[in-house]
């Protein structure tokens, strides 16, 4: 007799630009008790938790709900608060004006502190470094069909740096 179509989602919220804190919504039919496990070592027994997560990262989310004859079920879901880069896999630095420079979108849009290199993948040496949002890479030297590799650490609000990677 467990509860039956219990769902979960979530939301990142805006407030203070925090994508960090995220909004829980839980709904279910004769739920009279919620448990969440937030994935972070951190719990609540509300309905509809806002939680604040110190760093970025995927976590498995679980919230257990009961009814009043105390039979419950589990669900879980998985929640990925990594920023996602919006990183291009290519641009052409031709001097069209489109496509010229090359920047992950969220760090050209965003107010992040971060440090971005670009290494050619062949000779395995440095070709471009940034931290400024508004120095993109122009791909000074590059030829049709070569292959560079980024690396981007991005410091988050809690001081705590991750490293992003692409080709």
């Amino acid at each position: 007799f467990a509860p039956s179509s219990v769902r979960i989602n979530y939301y990142a919220s805006d407030e203070d630009n925090n994508n960090l804190l995220i909004r829980f919504e839980a709904d279910g039919d004769k739920v009279t008790e919620w448990q969440w496990d937030f994935g972070d070592g951190q719990i609540s027994s509300e309905q509809n938790p806002v939680h604040a997560y110190s760093k970025r990262a995927n976590y498995k989310v679980a919230v257990i709900a009961k009814n009043s004859a105390g039979c419950s079920t589990v669900v879980t879901k998985e929640v990925n608060l990594k920023l996602n880069l919006l990183a291009p896999n290519a641009f052409s630095p031709n001097g069209d004006g489109f496509n010229d420079t090359w920047m992950p979108v969220a760090l050209k849009n965003g107010d992040y502190i971060f440090t971005l290199i670009i290494y050619d993948k062949m000779r395995r040496e440095e070709v471009f470094r940034t931290s400024d949002k508004n120095i993109a890479w122009d791909g000074q030297n590059t030829k049709l069909g070569d292959v560079f590799q980024w690396r981007v650490e991005v410091q988050e609000q809690n001081g705590e740096k991750t490293i992003y990677t692409g080709t």
